[in-house]
This record gives C-alpha cells, structure tokens and sequence, in this order.
C-alpha cells in the first residue's frame, strides 16, 4: 500500500459522509482499492490488514455504508456486501 492512501482514506471516508457530491469520484476510487467488481473477484485483504484493528473496524464500517448506498444495483449492492463479508472474515 502506498503510504499517502493512508492519509488520505480518513479524510475521503469523512467527505464522503458529510459532503457527498464535492467528494464525487474520490470516494469510489477510495472504496475500490478494497473491493472489486465484477463479484467474483475476491476483495483486497492485503490492504485492508496493513491498517491497525481500530482502522480495519472504521473502514469496514464504511465499506458497510459504501455497499448499501453507493452501489447501481442488486447485483453490484449483493456482490459488495459479500467482499465486505469477506474482508471481516479476515480482519483483525
């Protein structure tokens, strides 16, 4: 993982929450460096682990939020919430 993403998450996961639209893209791009799309293609474990267990707990929170309301459809929301699964299966 390059260093400055883990400077950068925190402020993008706060955007994201409490200024949506002037976050945009950025917290696409923040959420995609954990989880994959299509599906079938398992989640970044790795990066996910290079954090501490209270960062691991606060990301999979948001990538919780991030699946429920940023995804298109059901099938992209499903395909989220199951890496998101898997992610927890993992952490800590």
């Amino acid at each position: 993982m390059g260093k400055a993403f883990s400077y950068y998450l925190p402020a993008y996961i706060v955007a994201s929450l409490t200024e949506p639209d002037a976050a945009d893209i950025a917290v696409d791009f923040s959420a995609w460096r954990f989880l994959s799309y299509p599906s079938d293609v398992s989640p970044n474990q790795q990066l996910l682990l290079s954090f501490t267990p209270e960062q691991q707990l606060l990301i999979l929170e948001w990538l919780d939020w991030y699946a429920e309301t940023q995804s298109l459809d059901e099938e992209q929301r499903d395909g989220y919430v199951e890496q998101v699964k898997m992610l927890r299966s993992s952490a800590l």
